[in-house]
């Protein structure tokens, strides 16, 4: 019995367009907020003979938002709609990355990492509620759980993608892909629904306990 349900869950899910585009918009932008590590110390630690603190700084400054901001990046996804607030976080993305491709200083840096990690934040909790919006409740525990595998794992994918394509082409040839892949994840949002989505959910439920609850008077 478990058998024949699983493939059927499974089945549904991924014909859920909304999801599909989801997560596929989810992949892109994960991968791109891994995808400039590698370029970002090779620039800063081999052309600009950057300090250990220096590097260190920048690694704090990508890591204080998200540690921070948080909990206020989840407030923020609550109040707004979830998928205009995911589209904006990705398109000021595009503008930060290429604007490291123009820094001459390493606060310019400092700068650019703190404001493009706050805009990493406010993307995550964003989408866990999107999901919730355009999921079905017999098929969310498996949304969220393909959604944390590709989150994890875009932090091992994201670097090392980074580092191939920054020995091939060059630190800036990196920063412009990874700014493209921001691109690229907000149009793929465009074929998300917004907070109808979430109506019709609410709709569906209250239909579903009306016609339980004309079984049971029958």
């Amino acid at each position: 019995m478990v058998d024949q349900e699983m493939p059927q869950g499974s089945k549904g899910l991924f014909h859920n367009r909304a999801y599909m585009s989801l997560m596929a918009s989810q992949l892109i932008s994960n991968l791109g907020d891994w995808l400039h590590l590698l370029a970002l110390l090779m620039m800063v630690g081999l052309k600009w003979h950057a300090t250990p603190w220096q590097i260190t700084t920048i690694m704090l400054c990508s890591m204080l938002p998200m540690l921070v901001g948080g909990p206020l990046a989840g407030m923020l996804a609550d109040r707004m709609e979830r998928k205009k607030l995911m589209i904006l976080a990705d398109v000021v993305r595009i503008f930060i990355v290429l604007g490291l491709v123009f820094v001459t200083d390493i606060w310019q840096v400092y700068v650019l990492i703190v404001a493009k990690s706050i805009f990493d934040v406010m993307f995550s909790p964003a989408k866990n509620g999107k999901i919730k919006e355009v999921v079905p409740k017999e098929h969310l525990e498996k949304a969220v759980s393909y959604s944390a595998i590709i989150e994890q794992g875009s932090k091992i994918v994201g670097p090392a993608l980074g580092g191939m394509l920054t020995a091939a082409f060059g630190v800036s040839v990196c920063f412009m892909i990874d700014s493209a892949s921001f691109l690229l994840s907000a149009l793929l949002l465009l074929f998300v629904p917004g907070k109808i989505a979430k109506a019709h959910t609410d709709a569906g439920e209250v239909s579903s306990v009306k016609q339980a609850k004309t079984g049971l008077s029958e």
